[in-house]
């Protein structure tokens, strides 16, 4: 086995004062106090909480009670950040919402070859929450003189870490896998909608930063292995 490396970096940090002040004495009477506060300066771009077996991002509020003559008090507790649909929205601009796949080769291969196409439908989104409507419309062109007997459509999260030696790990769990109807036949092209709504939960949750990234890959799978995919961004909660 390998040495473990363990190094903590602060990405962000604020301190409030919420009642008194450095200097001078405060006298507070026995009794149940509540103080608002709020951090004005966080950042939109702060990275999402991620928790890995090879790192993690945590975020946590801590209050601290001092006093001269005894031990000083203190509570901690964890929050989440999570990433805001605008964000994502943002960022799916530039992505499309059709992939497709044609087999390498000569100009004379591609007249015998299987193209896998996904498109999202009109009402469906790239951003999804649980509840979301998301219908994929499968397209299996097989021009092949060979019968295409299976074909799946999978959907996987991708972790990657990058540790701070610039080492990098990747990690894949399949979540849930369709079947698409088959066979297709030699020389016909075979368009199906498929409804992944059911795979979105609270669960799931995107994830993008230098450091780490999490991903939602739908992947549609042919018998000979050839694929196709598109990056679906997850969101825990609308």
């Amino acid at each position: 086995m390998g040495d473990a490396l363990t190094r903590k970096v602060i990405i962000f940090g604020e301190n409030k004062i919420v009642w008194g002040s450095e200097q001078g004495e405060h006298i507070l009477s026995k009794g149940t106090y509540e103080f608002e506060f709020s951090f004005d300066s966080l950042k939109s771009s702060l990275p999402a909480s991620f928790e890995h077996e090879f790192g993690h991002i945590r975020y946590s509020i801590e209050a601290n009670l001092s006093r001269p003559w005894g031990h000083d008090g203190n509570a901690e507790v964890l929050v989440s950040v999570v990433p805001t649909v605008q964000s994502l929205t943002n960022q799916t601009q530039q992505k499309p919402k059709a992939s497709q796949y044609r087999k390498k080769g000569c100009n004379c291969c591609f007249s015998r070859s299987i193209e896998l196409g996904l498109i999202l439908t009109n009402e469906s989104s790239l951003v999804n929450f649980p509840g979301s409507k998301c219908v994929v419309r499968v397209n299996i062109y097989n021009k092949t003189n060979k019968i295409v007997k299976k074909a799946s459509l999978e959907f996987e999260e991708v972790t990657r870490f990058i540790s701070s030696n610039g080492h990098k790990k990747e990690t894949k769990r399949t979540i849930s896998t369709f079947v698409v109807p088959c066979p297709v036949m030699s020389y016909e092209n075979e368009t199906v909608a498929i409804d992944i709504s059911s795979v979105f939960d609270s669960t799931l949750l995107s994830i993008t930063g230098t450091a780490c990234t999490r991903e939602y890959v739908l992947r549609l799978v042919s018998e000979n292995k050839e694929s196709t995919e598109l990056v679906i961004y997850c969101l825990p909660e609308n």
